[in-house]
Protein backbone atom coordinates (compact mmCIF):
# COMPACT_ATOMS: atom_id res chain seq x y z
CA UNK A 1 0.00 0.00 0.00
CA UNK A 2 2.70 2.38 0.73
CA UNK A 3 4.09 1.69 -2.28
CA UNK A 4 1.37 2.95 -4.25
CA UNK A 5 1.57 6.02 -2.29
CA UNK A 6 4.85 6.26 -2.91
CA UNK A 7 4.20 5.56 -6.55
CA UNK A 8 1.17 8.36 -7.24
CA UNK A 9 3.19 10.85 -5.43
CA UNK A 10 5.59 10.60 -8.05
CA UNK A 11 3.90 10.60 -10.89
CA UNK A 12 1.95 14.11 -9.27
CA UNK A 13 5.58 15.41 -9.23
CA UNK A 14 6.73 14.32 -12.62
CA UNK A 15 3.40 15.81 -14.05
CA UNK A 16 4.00 18.80 -12.27
CA UNK A 17 7.65 19.26 -13.17
CA UNK A 18 6.71 18.46 -16.87
CA UNK A 19 3.87 21.47 -16.42
CA UNK A 20 6.92 23.70 -15.52
CA UNK A 21 8.74 22.91 -18.23
CA UNK A 22 6.15 23.56 -20.42
CA UNK A 23 5.62 27.50 -19.30
CA UNK A 24 9.56 27.32 -19.61
CA UNK A 25 9.57 26.36 -22.91
CA UNK A 26 6.98 28.84 -23.75
CA UNK A 27 8.93 31.56 -21.88
CA UNK A 28 12.09 30.80 -24.37
CA UNK A 29 9.93 30.90 -27.50
CA UNK A 30 8.83 34.26 -26.83
CA UNK A 31 12.11 35.59 -25.78
CA UNK A 32 13.33 34.31 -28.92
CA UNK A 33 10.82 35.70 -30.82
CA UNK A 34 11.07 38.84 -29.36
CA UNK A 35 15.06 38.90 -29.83
CA UNK A 36 14.45 38.07 -33.77
CA UNK A 37 11.76 41.34 -33.79
CA UNK A 38 14.48 43.49 -32.46
CA UNK A 39 17.49 42.19 -34.51
CA UNK A 40 14.63 42.79 -37.75
CA UNK A 41 14.05 46.54 -36.41
CA UNK A 42 17.77 47.13 -36.10
CA UNK A 43 18.65 45.15 -39.38
CA UNK A 44 16.34 47.08 -41.56
CA UNK A 45 17.25 50.53 -39.78
CA UNK A 46 20.47 50.12 -40.52
CA UNK A 47 19.56 49.14 -44.23
CA UNK A 48 17.79 52.25 -44.64
CA UNK A 49 20.84 54.23 -43.19
CA UNK A 50 23.01 52.78 -45.23
CA UNK A 51 20.61 53.17 -48.93
CA UNK A 52 20.07 56.86 -48.17
CA UNK A 53 23.19 58.05 -46.86
CA UNK A 54 25.67 55.97 -49.37
CA UNK A 55 27.20 58.80 -50.54
CA UNK A 56 28.37 60.71 -47.06
CA UNK A 57 29.41 57.45 -45.62
CA UNK A 58 31.77 56.69 -48.44
CA UNK A 59 33.32 60.21 -48.28
CA UNK A 60 34.41 59.92 -44.91
CA UNK A 61 35.56 56.09 -45.25
CA UNK A 62 37.16 56.29 -48.57
CA UNK A 63 38.80 59.62 -48.84
CA UNK A 64 40.80 58.06 -52.44
CA UNK A 65 39.33 55.96 -55.29
CA UNK A 66 36.55 55.54 -56.42
CA UNK A 67 33.24 56.87 -54.62
CA UNK A 68 30.60 55.86 -57.25
CA UNK A 69 31.26 52.00 -56.72
CA UNK A 70 31.52 52.28 -53.31
CA UNK A 71 28.34 54.20 -52.94
CA UNK A 72 26.55 51.68 -55.09
CA UNK A 73 27.52 48.61 -52.61
CA UNK A 74 26.76 50.35 -49.69
CA UNK A 75 23.65 50.51 -51.20
CA UNK A 76 23.19 47.19 -52.04
CA UNK A 77 24.34 45.97 -48.93
CA UNK A 78 21.72 48.23 -47.33
CA UNK A 79 19.22 47.24 -49.49
CA UNK A 80 19.59 43.14 -48.90
CA UNK A 81 19.95 44.30 -44.43
CA UNK A 82 16.23 45.84 -45.25
CA UNK A 83 15.42 43.52 -46.73
CA UNK A 84 16.21 40.32 -44.18
CA UNK A 85 15.48 42.77 -41.48
CA UNK A 86 12.09 43.13 -43.22
CA UNK A 87 11.35 39.87 -43.37
CA UNK A 88 12.22 39.07 -39.85
CA UNK A 89 9.62 41.15 -38.52
CA UNK A 90 6.77 39.50 -41.42
CA UNK A 91 7.87 36.39 -39.95
CA UNK A 92 7.83 36.78 -36.47
CA UNK A 93 3.92 38.56 -36.37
Amino acid sequence: MKYSLRFSKLVKNTWKNSKYKVKLEKQKVVNIMAFLKILGAILAILGVILVYDARPITRRIFGFGDQNEASMGMKIIGFVFATVGGLLIYFNM
